[in-house]
């Protein structure tokens, strides 16, 4: 495969989009569902000041995951994204389930490291398309 072009813009954008969406989702659902039994929840876990940072999770996803989608403000969302979900993986879904229970939120974590390292890709509102120079430049040196 080495003689096929790279593009990973493109390839960024197909996850950002994945990953917009599944925040987003989790997110309604925390409201559909009753924020209550999030905040419930929480106050299990002993998360400190659960009737506030309940909703405050919960608007992160939904909205936040809806930013990833189009593209805006993706470095600081993702980095507010990438604590939550070290959070998650470390204090809830690990403890709670182990460390293949926690696969979801792992995988989450690395997409939002992978935004604020590289960016959010190509078709992104805040004005990263690529073109053929942004291609060549993001290839790694052959050794």
């Amino acid at each position: 495969m080495s003689g096929l072009p790279l593009y990973p813009a493109y390839g960024i954008f197909i996850v950002r989009i994945t990953t917009g969406a599944l925040f987003a989702v989790h997110g309604y659902q925390k409201f559909a569902g009753g924020i209550g039994g999030v905040v419930s929840f929480f106050s299990k876990l002993g998360v400190p000041a659960p009737g506030v940072l309940a909703p405050f999770v919960a608007g992160l996803e939904l909205v936040g995951g809806m930013l990833l989608i189009l593209g805006v403000a993706t470095r600081w969302i993702s980095l507010l994204f990438a604590c939550e979900m070290l959070v998650t993986t470390v204090f809830v879904q690990i403890p709670a389930k182990g460390w293949n229970g926690a696969d979801l939120d792992r995988m989450l974590l690395a997409a939002t490291l992978l935004f604020i390292l590289a960016g959010p890709g190509a078709w992104a509102v805040q004005g990263s398309n690529p073109t053929n120079t942004d291609v060549a430049k993001s290839r790694s040196p052959e050794r």
